[in-house]
């Protein structure tokens, strides 16, 4: 690296320590982001100002205490709040929340008065057939194949920026517990909780200029021997009305009512949704329910001269993140999804694809990627690989996105993409934040619903893992040494689903504030370089859990400290 052609940036590692790193002068706007606004450092960078960690007790207490007939401050199930701890461990049919910054692309558009929920032919067109008990002129949800439209006519418009923001397994409830717990604004009737992507409004945005826009989708997928569909008499006009747990377990409930219940959806079907526009089968990734392909959104895009990127900080080839590029009819097949995605397969794979699996064995013996195939991207030279046995990775992949960078600039072909692959031999995922801003898990339940101790990290674990930001922060580098050129990036927060699943609300409100400090860089990385005329910024879920919550409880519980 040239040293006149090179600024130090402030950076911060995951204990919050400064880092001084050198930068390349074409990617120096980048650097804007890591000055956050007073909005955004509160976004996570501080524990919360209780005088104890308030949801670490709570969750201590709730599991072990798991089989105890007591009321509780949250639970999981659709057995309200007394009784035992956990009934649910699983998703549910909760439409969930979506926000959607930019001047090309509106969800008034799919929601309200134009839901299509309120037509049978437009749910016929969405899902095959019209499906029962979910046509109702109060219906004021989307449809989450909707996104896929508004993000793919952005495009048709010539947005520059397409950024997907996935929080994966949040839904309304998870979003208020986690402004609660971190003693911001909690709106019990609407989208006003005091997370900043709730919170945030484009300087220029108006009613007749809107650059921000805020529904929930209906999530439901081509059902397996149950009908797909929602019904609002049942789930819930609004996110925040009165619900039938029982209904929103749906299929996932052992003993469901299949007159009345709607199949609920896995991460692949739905993500499936977001990037194809179409509906298909639980387990599928960019088929259809006959197991045809259908291009994803990074497929389509790259074939018009998008560089397309994917971050994540779960397995690189999860559901979520291969579902915006691959197609394969199980997602269990991650080591077919790893080929497509790092272009050893059919398509040309990723400009950038950063993730967690490295080092990892599956309970089926199968890797995330093969050794075999991670030595064949290393020896192939089309990208700068990154893995966790660098002595250092996470300098290693700061200095790697400085390679690309240089190679782009100059127009070098040979690594001129980004791979990073984390994780080691006991860990497939970047650690666990918890709701204070700590990495101490503590209990959560097994996958057979036992008690079981939270994860535990030494020092030099914390420091070689990177986090959602930290690998966010290189995706954009990457896209910023073209700056004409468009792109499409995808990050998701995937642990949120991971964390309610075990039941764990504690790690999945830390992983909440993960995403929205993903969701500052973002934000400030638009707003600095192509702004909301050129840009769309889409933060929404793929699904939702059953967590049930007494939020006068929890705040009282977390005023009281």
């Amino acid at each position: 690296m040239i040293a006149d052609s090179s600024t130090l940036v402030d950076s911060m590692d995951r204990r919050g320590h400064a880092l001084r790193i050198a930068r390349p002068r074409a990617a120096l706007v980048t650097a804007l982001l890591l000055a956050p606004t007073p909005a955004c450092a509160q976004a996570g960078n501080e524990a919360p100002s209780t005088k104890g960690d308030v949801l670490r007790a709570i969750q201590e207490k709730s599991v072990r205490n798991f089989d105890v007939d007591e009321q509780r401050v949250y639970t999981f199930g659709w057995h309200g709040l007394s009784g035992r701890f956990s009934t649910h461990q699983t998703h549910s049919n909760r439409p969930v929340p979506a926000i959607l910054f930019g001047a090309k692309a509106s969800l008034d558009t799919i929601s309200g008065k134009n839901s299509p929920y309120r037509d049978a032919q437009k749910l016929a067109g969405i899902y095959g057939v019209t499906p029962p008990r979910s046509v109702d002129p109060a219906q004021v949800y989307g449809d989450q194949t909707q996104l896929h439209s508004l993000l793919l006519g952005a495009a048709d418009a010539g947005a520059k920026r397409i950024v997907v923001l996935l929080m994966d397994g949040a839904d309304w409830n998870a979003y208020a517990a986690a402004a609660i717990a971190t003693k911001r604004a909690f709106d019990p009737k609407g989208y006003g909780h005091g997370l900043e992507f709730f919170q945030y409004v484009p300087p220029d945005h108006s009613t007749t200029h809107p650059l921000r826009s805020v529904a929930s989708v209906i999530t439901s997928p081509l059902g397996q021997g149950i009908a797909p569909g929602f019904d609002i008499a049942l789930g819930g006009a609004y996110p925040w009305s009165p619900q039938d747990a029982t209904y929103l377990a749906g299929n996932m409930k052992v003993g469901f009512d299949s007159k009345t219940a709607h199949a609920v959806t896995d991460s692949a079907s739905s993500a499936t949704s977001i990037s194809t526009g179409r509906k298909t089968l639980n387990g599928r990734i960019g088929m259809d329910r006959a197991g045809n392909p259908i291009e994803p959104l990074g497929r389509v895009l790259q074939q018009r001269g998008y560089l397309v990127a994917t971050v994540t900080d779960v397995p690189f080839g999860h559901a979520s993140p291969g579902s915006f590029y691959a197609s394969v009819p199980d997602r269990g097949q991650y080591e077919e999804i790893g080929r497509q995605m790092l272009g050893l397969g059919a398509y040309p794979g990723l400009d950038v694809v950063l993730g967690y699996g490295f080092g990892f064995v599956r309970s089926d013996k199968t890797r995330y990627l093969t050794d075999a195939d991670l030595a064949r991207v290393q020896r192939d030279g089309t990208y700068e690989v990154v893995t966790s046995a660098s002595k250092d990775p996470v300098a290693e992949l700061v200095r790697a996105a400085h390679r690309v960078v240089a190679a782009r600039e100059k127009g070098i072909t040979k690594k001129s993409r980004l791979f990073g692959f984390f994780g080691d031999q006991a860990l497939d995922h970047a650690p666990y934040r918890t709701a204070d801003s700590k990495y101490d898990p503590t209990l959560q339940l097994s996958a057979v619903g036992l008690p079981s101790p939270g994860e535990t990290y030494d020092e030099g674990t914390l420091t070689r893992m990177p986090t959602l930001q930290a690998m966010t922060l290189a995706a954009i580098q990457v896209i910023d040494a073209e700056p004409e050129r468009p792109a499409l990036l995808f990050v998701e927060a995937g642990l949120v689903d991971w964390g309610l699943h075990a039941n764990n609300l504690d790690n999945a409100i830390g992983e909440i504030e993960s995403g929205e400090q993903a969701f500052c860089l973002l934000r400030d990385w638009i707003v600095k370089t192509v702004g909301w005329e050129d840009a769309v910024l889409l933060v929404t879920s793929d699904h939702g859990h059953l967590l049930q919550v007494d939020f006068a409880a929890l705040k009282q519980a977390v005023d009281r400290g």
